[in-house]
């Protein structure tokens, strides 16, 4: 499997996990192992980029946005949240704000909800 594909199933995973326990924080092995292996292949930067823009668990891509801090991330995230907008697709618009939030370095939920990752990487 390539790093593509297995990034994608590493976010159904997450879904998965979401939909059964409702509980954010524990996505946060599935979102670690994405964002590990996403900084292991910059060579791939365009294409993780373009599949974490298009996927659909707001907490898994919020999660990544947050802790690549990439600026080619954070402007389609930011493209596709003003798309939702001028289009008045609030469902998309609320789930995107998610995203949108995390692009924030004091970004509330990494330490209310995602806080056992990042305070691991930043004691």
């Amino acid at each position: 499997m390539n790093p593509i594909e297995q990034i994608a199933q590493l976010e159904k995973q997450a879904e998965l996990v979401l939909a059964e326990r409702a509980d954010c924080s524990d996505i946060i092995p599935f979102c670690a192992e994405a964002i590990s292996l996403m900084q292991s292949q910059p060579n791939l930067n365009n294409e993780f980029v373009n599949l974490l823009s298009s996927m659909s668990c707001p907490e898994f891509i919020a999660v990544c946005v947050h802790a690549l801090r990439w600026p080619n991330l954070n402007q389609a995230v930011l493209q596709k949240y003003n798309r939702a907008v001028e289009q008045n697709d609030w469902r998309a618009e609320g789930a995107l704000r998610t995203v949108v939030d995390a692009i924030n370095p004091n970004w509330e939920d990494a330490c209310d909800f995602y806080s056992a990752y990042f305070h691991n990487l930043n004691p």
